[in-house]
């Protein structure tokens, strides 16, 4: 069965509405419809593509930069996409993406030994590379990351108290204050709760148990967090599209769902930049902006195309 979307100029097609900040879906008009398939499409959203470019160079540029807010980054990563937002071709893109970037990042891991300068280059490279396809995906599935962060902090502080000692770990309670980091969530802000000790915690979408929670959890437990919670945003990302789901606008326990997904993956990465590359979220994410505004710039969106006609 095809899905009314697999047309972006489907009127009756499905309308993704995005996060809060000003992404939304396309307007079916004739411009669009004179766009030809090797162009690189972005939506309509609050600031215009060249201005979020700009801004995002100039930060990725600038080694002193910090402060970078999630809601900037993520409005980044709706530009420039070789699929229309919201579409099923988009989603199917992005989401066999994200586990063939998974793959490649897991070949650059080895725990036997520690990784050599040239080595934790390339696992930044290869973070970057999945936190994009994680939030270009989120795109698609219309939530928004930093809220989705917002509430992974404010669950770490249920349940969470009784520890060995019956003490509150200090990244418990700096994740406790970033649940109300309303209007200054910043991607530091995640790298400040890993250098608070934050400890790899199993996703809720796991359904463990209490008394399986990990009080010492390692650094191979965050990469197999991270595998897991990638697979399921894959699974989910998929289902969601299917053509049975597509106009049922998902219910609250999927919003919960997918909000969980991504957040984890956030946060497992920010952990893994940190233990195994001596970089952070804010590092990773500026090597990403550089390496992926070039391959733009170059008409090579991906390592495995040529260049392509505009």
């Amino acid at each position: 069965m095809r899905s009314p979307a697999d047309s972006i100029n489907d009127r009756g097609g499905h309308i993704p509405h995005g996060p809060e900040f000003g992404l939304g879906a396309y307007t079916p008009n004739d411009e669009l419809e004179q766009r030809r398939i090797n162009e690189l499409f972005q939506p309509p959203h609050s600031r215009n593509g060249e201005e979020i470019r700009l801004l995002m160079l100039d930060f990725a540029r600038n080694p002193n930069a910090s402060g970078l807010a999630v809601d900037d980054y993520q409005e980044w990563c709706a530009i420039d996409w070789k699929e229309p937002q919201g579409t099923t071709r988009s989603e199917k893109r992005l989401s066999d993406k994200l586990i063939e970037e998974a793959e490649e990042l897991g070949r650059e891991i080895d725990l036997r030994e520690a990784p050599t300068p040239e080595q934790q280059t390339r696992i930044v490279d290869e973070l970057g590379d999945v936190l994009w396809c994680t939030t270009a995906l989120t795109n698609d599935l219309g939530r928004n990351i930093k809220r989705a962060l917002m509430a992974r902090m404010g669950i770490y502080g249920q349940g969470t108290r009784a520890f060995s000692d019956g003490s509150i770990p200090d990244w418990i309670t700096f994740a406790q204050k970033l649940a109300f980091e309303d209007r200054d969530f910043t991607l530091d802000k995640i790298d400040q709760l890993v250098d608070e000790g934050y400890v790899p915690q199993p996703s809720p979408i796991f359904n463990l148990d209490e008394d399986d929670r990990m009080e010492h959890a390692d650094l191979q437990d965050s990469i197999n967090y991270l595998y897991i919670n990638i697979k399921l945003l894959h699974s989910f990302a998929d289902r969601t599209y299917g053509p049975d789901n597509y106009h049922t606008g998902g219910s609250i326990k999927d919003a919960w769902f997918a909000d969980s997904l991504v957040a984890e993956i956030y946060l497992n990465s920010a952990y893994m930049a940190k233990k195994l590359a001596n970089s952070s979220l804010l590092g990773v994410v500026k090597a990403n902006v550089l390496k992926l505004s070039d391959r733009v710039a170059t008409k090579h969106i991906d390592k495995s195309d040529g260049e392509r006609d505009t």
